[in-house]
């Protein structure tokens, strides 16, 4: 029965290579770079919409309202030059299936959001990794001379980087707008946690071909998946065409508006991650025997020798505690290397201890 069934699974070479999400029971998971604290939603004065809401209805398209605040908090003018998405994934996507053709071939950093791969390969658009060079800068070079050598490019790159964290230069993202005629786009998921003034929103009055991607995840509120993106008009009127329709209840548009109009993302809790993880990168860099980036994310990112790893996430697991390791092959820069985002005090302490218990 299963040889037949798979007899229909006309991508099972793609199919085997994607694993399966696996659910873990841990008391605290530090590879999903989550915010650790919780944010109350005070629903009374959205709960009468909520529950008067038409659920017989398709939702309703008009979302100007979050556009607009949305806009407004990230200091620029609203003009048809937003779309919002379930989360980056669904945006990531359709920006994908929006320019693949058969000679489309996506540019990334290596290593860079391992989705930014698999959703390519699920639409069926070539991969080009170009990797980060020292101090994990962006190959600004090699990018360039990338997009000229195939025919339908796409670039995308998430600043900070995911794994590392690390922050690329204005300037040199500046470069790839300047120098690459395709479209750009800048994943800022984590930019809430990088330095000021660290954003390319500024480029999109500049250059017809970036698209600026923000995340909701990162900042307090993964389980309400929500991020969007920010172009030109003309950008999003295309990109908008290839999205799914209805894509946003009436139920999540109402929650968003209330954490928008009631400054519910909490910069406190921002601010107190951005400090814990310059507190711990600084503690790590006078261990010799590991190798700290220097994070502008949520998260820290380390590589150590072999020989110490798996004492260190046996201990990790004794206290309920999982992050990342990643696979050999990954890519060269991640062989060798862990990464966890930051929770909350009690847990970072756990983590920062077994680290000087292994690594000292």
């Amino acid at each position: 029965m299963k040889i037949i069934k798979e007899t229909f699974f006309y991508r099972s070479e793609l199919y085997h290579e994607i694993p399966e999400l696996k659910v873990y029971k841990t008391k605290e998971n530090l590879s999903l770079m989550e915010l650790p604290y919780q944010t109350n939603l005070d629903f009374e004065k959205t709960s009468d919409k909520i529950k008067h809401a038409n659920i017989n209805r398709y939702p309703s398209l008009d979302t100007n309202l979050i556009k607009e605040k949305l806009c407004e908090s990230d200091g620029i003018i609203y003009d048809d030059n937003i779309l919002l998405g379930n989360g980056l994934l669904e945006i990531i996507q359709t920006i994908l299936l929006s320019f693949s053709t058969d000679k489309t071939t996506i540019i990334i950093p290596d290593p860079s959001f391992f989705m930014f791969t698999r959703l390519s390969k699920i639409c069926r658009v070539n991969i080009c990794k170009i990797p980060l060079i020292k101090k994990f800068d962006i190959d600004v070079f090699g990018f360039i001379q990338a997009s000229k050598k195939y025919q339908n490019p796409i670039i995308i790159i998430d600043n900070p980087n995911n794994p590392t964290g690390s922050l690329f230069k204005k300037q040199d993202l500046k470069l790839i707008a300047e120098n690459c005629n395709c479209p750009i786009i800048i994943d800022e998921a984590y930019i809430a946690y990088s330095k000021d003034n660290s954003s390319a929103l500024s480029f999109i009055m500049n250059y017809d071909n970036v698209i600026v991607l923000r995340s909701f995840s990162k900042i307090g509120f993964a389980g309400l998946r929500f991020g969007y993106l920010i172009s030109n008009s003309d950008m999003v009127s295309y990109i908008k065409k290839f999205s799914l329709q209805y894509s946003l209840t009436d139920i999540k548009i109402n929650v968003l508006l209330d954490i928008l109009n009631n400054n519910k993302i909490n910069l406190d809790h921002i601010n107190s991650i951005k400090k814990q993880r310059d507190i711990i990168i600084s503690k790590i860099s006078h261990m010799e025997k590991v190798f700290v980036s220097k994070s502008q994310a949520n998260f820290i990112f380390f590589r150590i020798k072999k020989y110490y790893i798996y004492n260190f996430l046996n201990d990790l697991i004794n206290h309920g505690i999982k992050i990342n390791h990643f696979p050999y092959g990954y890519s060269k820069i991640t062989n060798n290397s862990l990464r966890f985002s930051l929770g909350n005090d009690i847990t970072n302490n756990i983590v920062i201890s077994l680290m000087l218990k292994n690594f000292k």
